[in-house]
């Protein structure tokens, strides 16, 4: 029995894959419920009467089995990663193909304009796409990718959250292709991988800030352990260490973001901190939002930088300085990479996407007194005052389009009086009315309490 189980695993159930490097690595071909009726030594129809039961509160299935049954029925559901396919017992339905894309957060702008442009990549190569979020909640990410799974998808983005490493690899166990983008698992093998080159992306945040003039930099980051926050973190310590700069991290409870950002805010400010450097998108909107409440002028009294704020960090006030990683890349690498794995069986080296600097308002807005943030270089001043002009520039140009406005109200309105006025006298002849201007002077004079 031990042998016809293991060549049952190692020959049928086993898919070689190669990466471009020639290294060999074995993924399992996706199980069905003759595998597990064989493995559990029951009947094909024992195993769909257990695994469509409902559930007794013990989490046992309430379908009349004995109990020893049913536990090695699930036992070789277990063993061979089997997951109920949903899309196989409706006959495929005849649709696309599809893929899934599990993200922590569907409103966080980074992750929304990624996840729209995968949806338009695919459509055009034909995939339908399902979405879900994990909520940073790995239990969530896990019941995500089985319903995925079991629904028959060809394989799966996945943007990993804190303790789902045990999720993902039963999902890699099943048969189903992964690609893992934005964070990373590194002791995970057999998926696909696009990561942000952070090393660089720090060097363009904390490079510009020390341009400005600020030397008294510190972090706000998460208190959640991803890959590219903690990343980030030993990066801005080692480059404020070789600088032989003061360093400083402090950490906003995920759940708490609000409530942290207004201690740590009246702390930095009254410490005579200069700005604060974010590893995220959420964090500096949440931060710029507690200093407008405490009337804390940005950049005057801080400045504030951060990543991957989109166009959501423009239309802030002042706009928010960022480090982004291309929109078009972050969704066209991580689908490429998928589909590469699903049509050739290869899974390509992991690629890594560079970064860009957006400068705005929020680091360059406005030279703070020197007491406040000390001095700023020439080329930073020079940046300022070409600022400053535009904003001149742009109000000028919004005051004459209003004053042009107002204008093209006054004509409307006095042709509308006069046309009311010329059918006024084809109707009554007898009766002759005012000109326009002389309806108006009379209706403000005839007004009570008008001056």
């Amino acid at each position: 029995m031990f042998y016809k189980t293991f060549l049952l695993i190692s020959i049928a159930d086993i898919k070689h894959f190669t990466n471009f490097d020639g290294e060999v690595f074995a993924m399992p071909i996706k199980a069905n419920i003759k595998d597990v009726a064989r493995q559990a030594g029951v009947s094909i129809s024992l195993v769909s009467k257990v695994l469509n039961a409902p559930k007794r509160a013990d989490g046992s299935p309430d379908c009349g089995v004995r109990k020893e049954t049913a536990a090695r029925i699930f036992d070789a559901v277990d063993r061979l990663g089997y997951r109920p396919n949903r899309a196989a017992a409706s006959l495929r339905r005849g649709s696309k193909s599809r893929i899934g894309v599990i993200i922590p957060d569907i409103s966080n702008c980074f992750f929304a304009d990624m996840a729209r442009g995968i949806e338009n990549i695919a459509y055009d190569e034909g995939y339908t796409v399902l979405f879900g979020s994990s909520d940073e909640n790995p239990r969530k990410l896990g019941e995500l990718a089985d319903f995925f799974v079991s629904d028959g998808v060809d394989g799966l983005i996945i943007t990993p959250c804190c303790d789902c490493e045990e999720h993902i690899r039963r999902t890699i166990k099943s048969g189903t292709p992964v690609v893992l983008t934005t964070r990373d698992i590194p002791e995970i093998n057999g998926v696909g991988r696009v990561i942000p080159d952070s090393v660089k992306g720090v060097s363009l945040a904390l490079d510009h800030l020390m341009q400005c003039g600020y030397s008294r930099v510190e972090m706000v980051s998460l208190d959640l352990r991803f890959s590219n926050i903690t990343d980030r973190e030993r990066l801005y310590t080692e480059y404020m260490a070789a600088k032989d700069l003061p360093s400083r991290i402090h950490h906003c409870s995920h759940r708490h973001k609000e409530q942290d950002a207004f201690f740590i805010l009246e702390d930095v400010v009254r410490r005579g901190v200069q700005a604060l450097f974010f590893p995220s998108a959420t964090l500096p909107l949440i931060f710029l939002h507690e200093c407008v409440r405490q009337g804390i002028r940005v950049p005057e009294q801080i400045a504030l930088i951060g990543f991957d704020g989109g166009d959501t960090f423009s239309i802030t006030n002042p706009p928010l300085s960022q480090v982004y990683y291309p929109r078009e890349e972050s969704a066209q690498e991580p689908f490429k990479m998928l589909q590469a794995i699903i049509e050739a069986g290869t899974v390509p080296p992991a690629v890594v996407l560079e970064p860009a600097l957006e400068v705005a308002a929020s680091t360059c807005g406005s030279r703070p007194a020197a007491s406040t943030c000390g001095s700023r270089s020439a080329e930073a001043s020079g940046v300022n005052r070409a600022g400053t002009a535009a904003e001149e520039e742009r109000t000028a140009l919004i005051a004459a389009s209003l004053q042009q406005a107002r204008h093209a109200i006054d004509e409307a309105m006095a042709l509308a009086s006069d046309g009311f006025a010329a059918s006024a006298a084809d109707a009554y002849p007898s009766v002759q009315p005012a000109s326009a201007s002389e309806s108006v002077q009379s209706a403000g004079a005839a007004t009570p309490g008008r001056d």
